[in-house]
């Protein structure tokens, strides 16, 4: 009888075991039907037109000198004016700021070193929408370099004034500092635009450029 009971003991546990196991693998089951159930996925996609996209129009300028005789003689004396009125044109694209950076060599001229061997005449600075405002100055590499931000904006196809009307080689330079300088120099006139849009202010704009002495 003690041996029946062990055996039928014995045969509860086996069951026992196989009835757990079969639970337990059942649970994994459910478990992993719940999770696929509660398994999502979502996207969002946004799409923007991109102003000069697809190979459209940006913003592209020039610098123009309707004054200037490019085939004129430009043989100078001391106190020798030639017209010059540079300008800058938004010949493609979205309003902009515009600037101008003029270098004007320097020399000695009456004894004074560093001294600029040009004026610049008729300068057209002022408050008004369509003037220039001088924005800082500094000497380098043998030039004067000045920076004027043109108070306005330029749309496409729309030009600023002229900065200024001529230039004149210094009455004051004598004839020994003229024969120390090299036979040519040249006033070299620079333009940079920045778009209107999401910048706030020309002082913004120039900061793009990189002109300015750091």
């Amino acid at each position: 009888m003690q041996k029946q009971k062990q055996q039928h003991r014995k045969k509860f546990l086996r069951d026992m075991g196989k009835v757990t196991v079969a639970l337990a693998a059942c649970g994994a089951v459910f478990a992993g039907a719940a999770v696929a159930y509660f398994t999502a996925n979502g996207t969002a996609e946004n799409t923007f037109t991109l102003y000069g996209g697809g190979g459209g129009e940006t913003l592209a300028i020039q610098v123009e000198e309707t004054d200037w005789d490019p085939d004129g003689d430009h043989t100078v004396l001391p106190g020798t004016e030639l017209k010059k009125n540079p300008l800058v044109t938004n010949t493609e694209g979205v309003e902009a700021y515009a600037f101008l950076m003029v270098s004007v060599p320097l020399g000695t001229v009456d004894g004074s070193p560093d001294s600029p061997l040009f004026a610049l005449n008729q300068l057209n600075t002022g408050t008004r929408e369509n003037q220039w405002t001088s924005v800082e100055s500094w000497n380098s590499n043998g030039e004067k370099h000045e920076v004027f931000a043109y108070n306005g904006t330029i749309a496409k196809g729309q030009s600023t004034s002229p900065l200024f009307n001529s230039v004149s080689f210094s009455p004051a330079i004598t004839g020994d500092e003229v024969k120390a300088l090299p036979e040519t120099v040249a006033i070299n006139v620079e333009a940079f635009s920045a778009q209107k849009s999401n910048i706030a202010t020309a002082a913004d704009a120039l900061e793009l450029s990189g002109w300015l002495p750091k």
